[in-house]
């Protein structure tokens, strides 16, 4: 997916928003994003058109300045303890459903906890209240298109912290059917998104059969970044679950030969527009 000019005005007030919170000094706001519209400029005029490369420089710019390696970590652990509280809230009730409708909820409960965001400038992440009140009402769009696979390899790059917490369940209910599910997440922090720092947190390695980092703090799994180990387990792997925006935004602009399904909600207008959907919605898409 290439960037809209909606994106471009997107990076710059998340850009912002960590500037902020990172500073008091209105004239270190204005010089640093001075220089993160620099940046942008000699990125799209390089012809660099891929939005999650363009935030991994600009976040990584923002951690280097501040020296800062993880500037989300307070968001991170909250959004962990209080995603854990519904995961366990949640998995009795999960147990007791009948298959299909297991299925579904596991689905459902994966990618509503998508909207845990804080990288979207003109979003607002929910409370958990009101996380698990849309769960009554949540709409997938093509939920009936993830098929049941058995016995295979499946590869889930995990997204935010606190929504790798609700990914628990599917994770446990692909498992019950005979496949090996390995977590991938990222080597160092990116926004608030899940890292090999918080895996003892989640306790992902209960849910998942492996646990793999990245080997880089990019946005999504930039090939020219990842380790060895993760581009082995893509060419072995039969099936990729890709949670969250930066992940659309980044494969499918590449060709891995592997089946691939995205579990996002749109939570911005370019997004939902190359989606085809309305901006907010929950979306399986599978390429």
């Amino acid at each position: 997916m290439k960037l809209l000019s909606d994106c471009i005005a997107c990076q710059v007030n998340v850009r912002l928003k960590d500037i902020q919170k990172l500073t008091s000094s209105e004239e270190e706001r204005i010089n640093l994003i001075s220089k993160i519209l620099e940046m942008l400029y000699n990125e799209i005029n390089s012809g660099n058109y891929l939005m999650p490369i363009i935030a991994t420089k600009l976040f990584r710019f923002i951690k280097d300045y501040f020296n800062n390696p993880d500037p989300y970590k307070d968001e991170k652990l909250k959004a962990n303890i209080e995603g854990i509280k519904i995961y366990e809230r949640l998995k009795n009730y999960v147990a007791d459903l009948k298959e299909l409708e297991k299925f579904h909820f596991c689905i459902k409960i994966s990618i509503l906890g998508n909207s845990i965001d804080f990288g979207v400038a003109s979003y607002k992440p929910p409370t958990i209240e009101e996380l698990l009140n849309e769960l009554e009402k949540i709409h997938v769009v093509n939920i009936n298109q993830f098929p049941i696979v058995k016995g295979k390899l499946i590869l889930y790059l995990l997204d935010n912290c606190g929504e790798a917490a609700l990914d628990k369940l599917l994770a446990e209910y692909l498992s019950e059917l005979g496949n090996k599910v390995i977590a991938v997440v990222k080597s160092g922090s990116f926004q608030n998104d899940v890292t090999i720092d918080e895996i003892n947190e989640l306790k992902l390695d209960e849910s998942f059969d492996k646990v793999i980092e990245t080997g880089t703090d990019a946005a999504s799994i930039l090939i020219d970044e990842i380790s060895e180990e993760l581009k082995k387990l893509i060419r072995e792997c039969n099936l990729i679950i890709a949670k969250g925006m930066a992940h659309y935004e980044y494969l499918t602009e590449l060709n891995l030969n592997k089946p691939i399904i995205y579990m996002l909600k749109a939570k911005c207008k370019p997004v939902a527009q190359n989606l085809n959907v309305q901006q907010g919605s929950y979306v399986i898409k599978i390429s």
